[in-house]
């Protein structure tokens, strides 16, 4: 069985100041790549939350979904804390992310295992969550798991794990999948394999989205290999400029973008709400995805 990864993904429909490009559109031609990658070569896709860049995004999903439903690709994923309300981890509903899980489109990972083919059992640990002691027993155990893992600090007092102990304090998981840290590596000892696919968007016009380069990864179950495939991308200059962070005016906009958006995170605004409902309306999606949004609009939340 080939499962392709996927660390974070940062979908979002607000280009941020860095990128010079539509960010939304890079999103659809990016993801799409992927799930026909994954439709071709029979793959199931794991990926390690962080889903969205934040936890709302009602004009996003429509077109997901419609994208999602097209492909039919298994998906599965866990939440990270830009897919959780107000990075609460009480309180996941109702998100973008939950919406999709609702609504069967992507599966989300939890303590209790999830089996696939033959002696397969897929495992999650959402942001913050605890993680589940594998069952000795079966062939091969895979955790999904958004967290700090990583082989160094990256700045003084960076609070991290190091991905050897971690590999080490969890061998009972051939393969780990970890999110949060926006760094590529692959990391291997005697039993696990652990990887971080790094970003798929590069958001942020950072020393590392200068040499990254947007990949998957695919795990062979039937031979426990791991290849990287490249996703297709522009040079770094021809998406991503730096400029701004010279200008006094950024950090009076960061302010004022970061002052609204607390605002924003209380309610629904009603002409929101319409906007929404006449998206609903006029978008073919499911009956059930239907119920779903209307009731998140009933909560007020």
């Amino acid at each position: 069985m080939k499962f392709l990864l996927l660390s974070d993904i940062h979908a979002t429909s607000k280009s941020p100041i860095a990128r010079k490009d539509n960010v939304m559109a890079t999103f659809f031609k990016k993801f799409t790549f992927i799930l026909e990658y994954a439709k071709k070569n029979n793959c199931i896709i794991l990926q390690a939350g962080d889903f969205f860049d934040k936890e709302r995004d009602w004009y996003l999903l429509f077109n997901l979904m419609k994208l999602l439903n097209r492909y039919k690709v298994p998906i599965y994923s866990v939440f990270g804390q830009h897919d959780t309300y107000l990075y609460s981890n009480i309180n996941k509903t109702p998100t973008t992310l939950s919406v999709l899980n609702r609504t069967g489109l992507i599966k989300m990972l939890r303590r209790a295992p999830v089996k696939v083919g033959r002696g397969i059992k897929l495992y999650g640990s959402s942001w913050h969550k605890p993680i589940s002691v594998p069952d000795e027993h079966n062939p091969l155990n895979i955790l999904v798991i958004h967290a700090s893992v990583y082989t160094h600090p990256l700045f003084p007092e960076h609070k991290f794990t190091n991905v050897k102990r971690f590999a080490k304090r969890n061998s009972g998981y051939k393969l780990i999948l970890v999110g949060d840290i926006h760094r590529q590596f692959v990391y291997m000892d005697q039993t696990t394999h652990v990887i971080n696919t790094g970003p798929m968007l590069r958001l942020d016009a950072i020393e590392y989205n200068s040499t990254h380069k947007p990949s998957a990864f695919v795990y062979d179950s039937r031979y426990d290999t791991v290849n990287k495939i490249s996703i297709p991308h522009k040079k770094y200059d021809d998406v991503l400029d730096y400029s701004h962070l010279n200008k006094e005016d950024y950090t009076v906009s960061a302010r004022a973008e970061w002052i609204q958006s607390i605002k924003e995170h209380q309610v629904i605004s009603p002409n929101i709400k319409a906007n929404i409902r006449r998206a609903i309306r006029k978008n073919p999606i499911s009956r059930r995805a239907k119920e779903i949004l209307t009731g998140v609009m009933e909560d007020g939340s």
